[in-house]
């Protein structure tokens, strides 16, 4: 088996075309839906090599919309509202980061571009013509594509395909007066202000978990009403992490340690060779390492160890914020007594440490994204979350702590947060740490710059 064969994955270039390939067979039924396929037949259909449509096909899987077995079958789902839902929230915290990233590096020709388009989309609307929805998109686009996180700007380009994909079963766009988020959108480019980039992309939640999530739910046959909050999920019904499974332990310290060099290249047979594990036991760690970012598929199937930069942390570390943010939210009026007593002790914990500067610190403070990643019901959010927080631990074998230390902007509407069981505020607490780690991460990337001469962007 080759490593495409287990997974494409979102860090691999080569299957990004026929990952678009397959969304647009899916999505206009090219492909039938519901039955069993082989990856011999697809690969015929739209016209891309097996080997690479493979790698299509398993983040097709990993999208919700497929599932794939080791030997190549594959069966495309149809689109219920769950997964859409699902999708979408993790959309709504991922364009949050893309557009606030992208707006202080505009160039002038950016913004002028994209108040030309803000103004055509916002009078299509205004018409209620057909062509608003597509207009609305590429305005997302826009944003999403000059985000300098690449690893964002990926995640948030394959989700929002995602949610195009199930146009079929889900209306379009047609939320005609939508100027609440395009004319802010439109001033904070112009301004270069991140912050009124925030507020801009909550307007937009704010229209597509109202009028377009009733539109959704509708179409689903489902009665409107308020979006539904996922349960809270018990930490202790959880699969065990990946760091009590003693392969995964094995092939990331292969990794780490540097007995397995950075860059270099292997077959999954010398793989099995070197560590003595079936492929069926193999696979699943190959897998792990590259959604942590330390591994990618070559197009003919080998594994590639990646060297990551301190820019790969920072992508990380904002990436983590982004999904953090949007797991406190949902999972702050759901806490019961004995999860706001475990959170009070965090919190104090933070105290103490942040007055102290105690090197745990660090820990802690991922600690709180933890906390709430496991108690999130949605999985799709608690896995983006539990995947961003191995990257910011593992991406660079020295990732930088996290030395700022007066965080109590953050800790005080937290603890209110739990105990008012408001959402809202938690928002704004998560919206204060994050103001406090892109002030680390610009820190941590001058320091390197001065340390190296140069400055990954």
């Amino acid at each position: 088996m080759s490593f495409v064969g287990a997974w494409g994955g979102t860090s691999a270039g080569a299957f990004d075309e026929p990952y678009r390939r397959l969304l647009e067979a899916h999505r206009d039924g090219t492909l039938e839906r519901g039955v069993p396929l082989r990856d011999v037949e697809v690969a015929r259909t739209i016209g891309v090599p097996r080997l690479l449509v493979r790698g299509g096909l398993a983040r097709l899987a990993d999208a919700g919309l497929a599932t794939m077995d080791d030997q190549g079958t594959v069966v495309l789902h149809v689109t219920g509202f769950a997964s859409w839902h699902a999708a979408q929230v993790w959309w709504l915290a991922v364009f949050e980061l893309t557009a606030r990233t992208a707006v202080p590096v505009l160039t002038d020709e950016d913004v002028e571009a994209f108040e030309t388009l803000v103004t055509a989309t916002a009078r299509q609307g205004a018409l209620r013509s057909d062509t608003f929805a597509p207009l609305f998109t590429d305005c997302l686009r826009f944003l999403v594509d000059r985000s300098p996180n690449a690893l964002a700007r990926r995640e948030a380009g394959f989700v929002l395909d995602e949610l195009l994909s199930a146009q079929e079963s889900v209306p379009a766009w047609a939320v005609w007066d939508s100027d609440a988020f395009l004319l802010v959108a439109a001033r904070a480019a112009r301004s270069r202000d991140p912050e009124l980039m925030v507020d801009a992309v909550h307007a937009y939640a704010d229209l597509a978990t109202g009028p377009h999530l009733d539109s959704v739910r509708a179409a689903f046959g489902l009665p409107s009403e308020p979006a539904p909050a996922w349960e809270r999920v018990d930490p202790e019904d959880l699969e065990p992490p990946w760091r009590r499974d003693p392969a995964w332990r094995t092939v990331l310290g292969a990794v780490r340690s540097g007995v397995l060099p950075r860059g270099t290249e292997h077959t999954v047979g010398q793989l099995a060779q070197r560590f003595g594990m079936d492929l069926p036991v193999l696979m699943p760690q190959l897998r792990r390492l590259q959604q942590i970012g330390l591994a990618e598929p070559t197009a003919d199937g080998a594994v590639r160890l990646t060297d990551p930069t301190l820019a790969d942390w920072r992508d990380a570390g904002q990436l983590l914020d982004a999904a953090s943010e949007r797991c406190t939210a949902l999972v702050v009026p759901l806490l019961t007594p004995a999860d706001r007593r475990a959170l009070a002790d965090l919190v104090e914990l933070l105290r103490y440490q942040s007055t102290v500067h105690d090197q745990a610190f660090t820990a802690s403070v991922l600690q709180t994204a933890r906390f709430f990643a496991e108690r999130c019901g949605s999985p799709r959010l608690r896995n983006a979350t539990r995947i961003a927080l191995a990257r910011v631990a593992y991406v660079v074998d020295h990732p930088p702590d996290f030395e700022q230390w007066f965080i109590e902007d953050y800790l005080a509407p937290l603890e209110q947060a739990a105990a008012d069981a408001d959402p809202m505020l938690a928002t704004e607490a998560s919206h204060a740490l994050r103001r406090h780690a892109d002030r680390q991460f610009a820190t941590a990337m001058r320091n390197d710059a001065a340390r190296y001469g140069t400055m990954d962007a």
